[in-house]
């Protein structure tokens, strides 16, 4: 029994780094690290702030860097169906079967 459970918990340490091995370039696991990281150091930030007037001012900053970090995101997702899309054209419009019949 006591296998067993060793044999489940190095199956699902190795099996918890295969995401991200698979595609290492895969911004949206970028983009979520990046985000929780950010949204660490602004609630350090907003700890350390003593008056109200500098808490407002420090949460209005990491607002800003948030949504520049949603506006990264959201721009890589543009990206990408719009890559996928000419991918999908060229499979089915730009091929040899183009003719429809709608030319009749």
């Amino acid at each position: 029994m006591l296998i067993r459970f060793a044999a489940f918990g190095v199956s699902a340490l190795l099996l918890s780094g295969v995401p991200a091995a698979a595609d290492p370039g895969d911004y949206r696991e970028d983009y979520r690290k990046k985000h929780w990281e950010t949204v660490a150091d602004c609630d350090k930030k907003l700890d350390e702030a003593k008056a109200r007037r500098e808490f407002r001012q420090k949460a209005f900053e990491c607002d800003r860097e948030l949504a520049k970090l949603d506006d990264e995101r959201r721009r890589e997702a543009a990206k990408e169906r719009r890559e996928a899309e000419k991918k999908w054209r060229e499979r089915h419009h730009d091929g040899p079967n183009d003719d429809y019949g709608w030319d009749d």
